[in-house]
Order: structure tokens, then C-alpha cells, then sequence
């Protein structure tokens, strides 16, 4: 008797996936234009041209020819100078013990100080032995401010009666102090837009105790600090121009 024969079983593999239809590719963005150069170079150079003309308008330098405000400035310093637009916007006053650059007031160079007797045998005299130029300018540090009355006595500076404290090195003045015809025989009182100032040098500084007050007007900006000291030479002192 023959054996049965099995019947071959085929093991067909399954039909493939139907693979998904690929998605038509987004057109691509045109090129960026490439900037010109000079266009770059430009934006580079003016924010840089920007900032150095606030500099020039909101600062200046100034020398320091005379021993007028030892010993915080000395001759030969070159300093930088914060403009008044600037360091007081609006037109608001300076503060006490400010170091302030101004244009020095118009005076005539001689003349009897006020409440002085006109008939005296000696004639005119000047306000001060160290009498700078009119309108030259001058840098000081601010004592007393509007509607104070402010009175000089040696080194000492009376501000309504009471000395005001400090917090900076002064240097004493000349015996001849008593010549000096302003806030120093007599309390002198600050109108509304004065002030007055002087040198940390109280015995060579030409300032408010020889021409009396300074008008806001008159400011020209605020010490910011030294930049560089020149070295001393022959000429570097020149007494009275600071």
C-alpha cells in the first residue's frame, strides 16, 4: 500500500505596503541679497560716529596752568570736564563743593570795592593782587548757593551764620586776607541765581572774595576728573590763570 502524499503548502510572503505618495517639496525661498559693503561699513560706523559726537558736545578737557586749587589740582593737570547742558540739565545749580569750570566775570580791572570810601588820598586800587582777565576761564569749587549768605573768616566759611563742614584740604591764606573786599569784612548774601566760590588755595586763587558772586550763567560745565599730568617745565606756573 503507498503512502499518502501530503499536500505542499506555498508560504507566499504578504504583499508589500502600499508605500505613501511623497509629499511635493516646498519651493524654496529665494536667496537673502548679499549687503554691499559699504553698507556694512556703515552700520558699524555710524553708531560709532554717534556716540563720539555726544562726547565732543557733552565734554570738554581743560588745563590747569596755576596752583590756584592745590592741592586737589595741580599745575599741569589736564582735566575732563562735564558739560552744564549735561551736569546740570534744565539749568538746576551746581552743589556744594562742586568743582565747577566758569567763565570768570566782567569787572573792571580797578575800582573802589562796594561800601568803600571814594574819597580815600591812594586812588584807585585793584579788587585783587591776583586780578585774572574779564572772562577768562577759571575753575573753582562752589562754597555757597542761592540766597545764602555766605561769610569768609581765614580758612573758614560761614554759611548763615554756621561754618561749613569739609571734606577736602585747603591751603591757608596770606596774612593780607583782610584786603579782600568781598564775604570777607562783611557777610555777603546770594541772590537767587549766584553762587560763590573759591580756590582750595586760599592763599593764591583769584575768586569770589575779590569779585563776589558768580552768575549760573557763568558756568561752563563740572570737573570730572584728571586725565593726565603734563610734566613741570619753566613755564608751567602761571599764577592767577586758574
Amino acid at each position: 500500500m503507498s503512502a499518502q502524499r501530503q499536500p505542499i503548502v506555498i508560504h507566499r510572503p504578504p504583499p508589500p505596503a502600499h508605500a505613501p505618495a511623497e509629499e511635493p517639496a516646498a519651493p524654496q525661498a529665494p536667496p537673502a541679497p548679499t549687503e554691499a559693503p559699504h553698507v556694512r561699513r556703515l552700520k558699524i560706523m555710524l553708531p560709532l560716529l554717534l556716540v563720539l559726537v555726544f562726547l565732543v558736545y557733552a565734554f570738554t578737557t581743560n588745563f590747569i596752568p596755576s596752583d590756584s586749587m592745590l592741592p586737589t589740582l595741580r599745575p599741569g593737570d589736564h582735566i575732563l570736564t562735564m558739560r552744564s547742558w549735561l551736569a546740570y540739565p534744565m539749568g538746576r545749580m551746581p552743589a556744594r563743593g562742586d568743582i565747577i569750570v566758569f567763565r570768570g566775570p566782567d569787572l573792571p580791572e580797578e575800582g573802589y570795592p562796594p561800601g568803600a570810601d571814594e574819597e580815600q588820598p591812594t586812588g584807585p586800587r585793584k579788587f585783587g593782587v591776583f586780578r585774572n582777565e574779564s572772562g577768562e576761564i577759571l575753575i573753582k569749587r562752589v562754597v555757597g548757593l542761592p540766597g545764602e549768605t555766605v561769610q569768609v573768616v581765614g580758612t573758614e566759611v560761614f554759611i548763615n551764620g554756621f561754618r561749613m563742614e569739609r571734606h577736602y584740604k585747603v591751603i591757608p591764606p596770606t596774612p593780607d586776607l583782610g584786603d579782600y573786599p568781598f564775604a570777607v569784612q562783611e557777610p555777603l548774601k546770594l541772590g537767587p541765581d549766584e553762587l560763590f566760590v573759591l580756590g582750595d588755595n586760599l592763599a593764591n586763587s583769584d575768586d569770589g572774595r575779590f569779585w563776589g558772586p558768580l552768575k549760573r550763567s557763568q558756568v561752563i560745565g563740572k570737573f570730572v576728573g584728571v586725565l593726565f599730568h603734563e610734566s613741570n617745565g619753566p613755564n608751567m606756573r602761571r599764577a592767577g590763570k586758574s
